[in-house]
């Protein structure tokens, strides 16, 4: 449920602006897949290990660990993005 609503708030977002949504959502779907395919556990969040999966969230972890947990969410990759860094794969 969580995902859907990051998902379509971005679209509506994006829509707002009168960018593109095709693009940015390709990207929103691709960086969701390599999350979920990342998360082994499925318990919504990525740890060191499983983060080793996404290159970039990897190098960026500790920036993007906005709770310092020590697991990054996708709610927390999205909002370090949103932030203005670029974080791919």
């Amino acid at each position: 449920m969580l995902n859907i609503t990051l998902r379509t708030a971005a679209l509506i977002l994006v829509a707002s602006l009168g960018l593109p949504t095709s693009s940015f959502a390709d990207k929103v779907d691709k960086l969701e897949s390599a999350f979920k395919k990342a998360d082994k556990d499925n318990d919504g969040t990525l740890d060191r290990e499983e983060a080793k999966a996404m290159p970039h969230v990897t190098k960026d972890f500790d920036a993007i660990d906005a709770d310092k947990d020590g697991t990054v969410s996708l709610e927390e990759i999205h909002s370090f993005m949103k932030a203005g860094h670029k974080a791919t794969n």
